[in-house]
C-alpha cells in the first residue's frame, strides 16, 4: 500500500515536472517567435527591412522602436494565441509555396494583405495602436497640428461604436499601402 502512495506521488511530481518544463518551453518558443528577427527571417522582402528608414515607427526622434508584434498582436492572450495561429499558417506557406513573399507577390498581393490588416486591427478596436498611444483618448499631445487636434477631438466626442479606427486615417506609418487600396478607404471615412 505505502509502495502504491509513493508511485502515485512521483508520478504525480514527475508529470508536474514535465508540464511545468512544457509550458516553459512553450513561453520561450513564443517569445522567440515574437522578436523581429525571425519575423523577418521569413518575410525577407518585407517593407521593413532595417535598410529602410522612412518609416515613423521604425526610426523616429524620440528614439523609440516599435516591433512587428507591438502592431500585429494586440493585447491579450486570446488575441495572442490568435496571432500565432496567423503566424503558424504564414511558416506553412513559407515553407510549403516557392513564390510566397517574393517581390512579385507581395507586389500581387498587397492590397489583400493591407485588407486582411485593416480588418485584423478594427476587430480589436485598434488595440495594438492604443496601447502605445493611450494620450490620443484622454490627452492629446500639446505639439500636435491643429487639424489633427480638431479631427481627434471630434472622433474622441462620438459614442466608442461610432469613433473610426486608428487604421483608417493612419496608413502607411509602417508598410508601404497599395495607393488604390487607401484611396477607396478613404473615400468610406469621407462618406461616413
Amino acid at each position: 500500500m505505502k509502495t502504491k502512495i509513493v508511485q502515485i506521488v512521483l508520478l504525480l511530481l514527475a508529470g508536474c515536472v514535465i508540464g511545468a518544463s512544457f509550458m516553459g518551453l512553450s513561453v520561450v518558443v513564443m517569445h522567440k517567435t515574437s522578436s523581429d528577427k525571425y519575423c523577418i527571417s521569413c518575410h525577407t522582402n518585407h517593407s521593413l527591412l532595417p535598410d529602410n528608414p522612412q518609416f515613423s515607427h521604425l526610426y523616429n526622434s524620440k528614439g523609440i522602436t516599435v516591433k512587428c508584434a507591438d502592431c500585429h498582436i494586440a493585447p491579450g492572450i486570446g488575441n495572442y494565441l490568435k496571432a500565432k495561429a496567423g503566424g503558424f499558417k504564414d511558416v506553412l506557406t513559407y515553407m510549403f509555396n516557392g513564390d510566397f513573399n517574393t517581390k512579385e507577390w507581395i507586389d500581387k498581393h498587397r492590397s489583400e494583405l493591407a485588407e486582411k490588416a485593416l480588418s485584423d486591427i478594427a476587430k480589436t478596436s485598434s488595440a495594438s495602436c492604443i496601447e502605445c498611444h493611450s494620450k490620443i483618448k484622454s490627452d492629446l499631445p500639446k505639439d500636435m497640428e491643429p487639424l489633427a487636434r480638431e479631427i481627434h477631438q471630434y472622433n474622441n466626442a462620438k459614442p466608442v461604436e461610432d469613433q473610426k479606427q486608428c487604421i483608417y486615417c493612419h496608413r502607411g506609418v509602417a508598410h508601404h499601402y497599395n495607393k488604390e487600396w487607401a484611396t477607396k478607404h478613404t473615400e468610406g471615412i469621407k462618406n461616413n
